[in-house]
């Protein structure tokens, strides 16, 4: 395949961030803004709360995502603060009424008085997690912690709907390669730029994506057009034109050259390149590969592989692409059909038939200056959307190696025991999360590479029961096969009576004089 330059040549690296930081603390939505501005006017600044961010529900009908945009997430959060010029803007915002600015400057001033003071516990990237186990844990300030919410679930919550994806697709693809193509059908140039991470963070071996290629490391990876072919176009027939395109390019990349053969007639695209081939050969070049880009993969595949095979070229290697993701991948693979690299574009860079992992990021306790942590519940009626009470601790559980869930503890309890008498189903028990930023500064040690996130990725996803790498229909789900161990997430028993006693007795009275009526 073209490359600007190889796998091992340089190494990836953490690359650059989503946003600029002078930017990142506006990405937020307005009323975390005026929840800040309210704990000011109440007298709550030095009041705490602890937030959780999580995913209700696996994506894809799976059991389980791949953590990503954590460390981004960790580097937008390191000194963060408001600069002068954000705060010029803010104050330009009206009221609703139209009277006078929305912000005091008071209440500015408090703004830009310095960095925002959160600790920050958290998976690294490349981390297997589970649905309601959080992701990361912020605890500090009330009134700051609410204020990087929604930067925290579009950082986290779209690189790891986007690394799942991808894992996905590189295990349907089993010994073929994928390269994500996807730059051109993403939502915007920073998707476009956080999807190629995040692929990247999930196995592909390689982007079409220049600027992530830069960015990040990755292998950059790329063929030529059907408008290339389609330039060359005259009075000749089509099959002349194509093949006078195949040699140009062939002149101009004989090392690493792969031709799209599906431009007219796929047949005859195959021919011309083996004719190609043949003239490259003599020169003391090898033609790369060809791509399929539409038809019947499964037969054109084959064909060209028998067409390539006679000609004396069997190393050449086949392309497929064409609005891929798992589910075709998968068959195509289960059919036999002879494909050495997939490139897959947009339904792994927009989740496909998912569009959004669902993170939420809700608050878990609160405390007074000098108090202790008093636990708090979002409840409904959809028994999902519950959150649970109270800072928690989890635990990852494995049994010779292969992961068998989590275990949700509050924060404090003792260590993970078995019933008396019981055999757990768990030989190893290990903390989860690790700190990431304490008082709003970086904690040294937290995993923040982009390849090691990757290595991460591949021995976590190699620990999976094979049950848990099941393709199920995109957001539909389908049971285990029957007996097949299913990835589990346990409470305490001190959380779930916790959970259960708040969940019984909500609390929808005041006694605040100020709204009686």
């Amino acid at each position: 395949m073209q490359t600007t330059h190889p796998a091992d040549q340089e190494a990836p690296r953490h690359g650059a961030r989503a946003i600029e930081p002078d930017d990142a603390l506006l990405l937020t939505d307005l009323y975390q803004l005026t929840m800040a501005r309210g704990h000011w006017r109440a007298g709550r600044l030095a009041d705490e709360g602890v937030f959780h961010l999580y995913f209700r529900r696996a994506p894809f009908g799976g059991e389980f995502a791949l953590a990503a945009g954590v460390s981004r997430a960790i580097d937008a959060l390191n000194g963060l603060r408001f600069d002068a010029d954000a705060l010029r803007w803010l104050a330009t915002l009206p009221r609703p009424d139209g009277q006078g600015a929305l912000f005091e400057p008071e209440f500015l001033e408090l703004l830009g008085q310095g960095p925002l003071a959160l600790d920050v516990d958290a998976v690294p990237d490349g981390t297997v997690v589970l649905p309601q186990v959080p992701i990361l844990t912020v605890r500090g300030p009330l009134w700051q912690a609410q204020l990087v919410e929604t930067l925290l679930l579009n950082l986290v919550g779209f690189e790891t709907l986007i690394a799942t994806k991808a894992a996905r697709i590189v295990h349907a693809a089993g010994a073929a390669a994928v390269l994500e193509f996807g730059a051109r059908r993403a939502q915007g140039p920073g998707a476009a730029l956080a999807a190629g991470r995040a692929a990247w963070i999930g196995g592909v071996a390689g982007t079409s994506n220049v600027l992530a290629a830069r960015a990040f490391g990755i292998p950059v990876r790329g063929t030529h057009a059907h408008a290339w072919v389609q330039s060359f176009a005259g009075l000749d027939t089509n099959d002349a034109t194509e093949l006078a395109a195949f040699e140009a390019f062939a002149r101009s990349m004989p090392d690493g050259c792969v031709l799209l053969v599906d431009t007219y007639d796929t047949r005859a695209g195959v021919a011309n390149a083996i004719r190609v081939a043949q003239h490259l050969r003599a020169r003391g070049h090898e033609l790369a590969g060809i791509r399929l880009d539409s038809g019947d993969l499964d037969a054109l595949s084959r064909a060209a592989r028998a067409a390539l095979d006679a000609a004396g070229f069997p190393r050449v290697r086949i392309v497929a692409s064409d609005d891929l993701d798992e589910h075709r991948i998968d068959a195509l693979v289960r059919a036999g059909a002879p494909i050495d690299v997939f490139g897959v574009g947009t339904r792994l860079v927009t989740g496909g038939a998912q569009a959004s992992l669902g993170v939420v990021f809700k608050l878990a306790a609160v405390r007074g200056p000098g108090e202790g942590w008093r636990p708090v519940m979002k409840l409904s009626e959809v028994t999902s959307k519950r959150s649970l009470p109270g800072p928690l601790q989890a635990t990852r559980l494995r049994h010779a190696g292969v992961l068998v869930g989590d275990h949700l503890a509050l924060e404090g309890e003792g260590s993970l025991e078995p019933a008396l008498g019981a055999t757990p189903p768990w030989t190893e028990a290990a903390p989860l999360h690790a700190p990431a930023l304490r008082g709003g500064a970086r904690v040294p040690g937290f995993p923040t590479e982009l390849a090691e996130a990757r290595e991460r990725a591949r021995a976590e996803l190699a620990a999976l029961p094979a049950s848990a790498r099941r393709l199920a229909p995109d957001a539909q789900g389908q049971p285990a096969p029957r007996g097949a161990p299913r990835l589990s997430v346990t409470l305490s028993p001190a959380l779930e009576a916790r959970a259960a006693q708040r969940a019984a007795r909500p609390s929808h009275a005041t006694n605040s004089p100020d709204l009686q009526p």
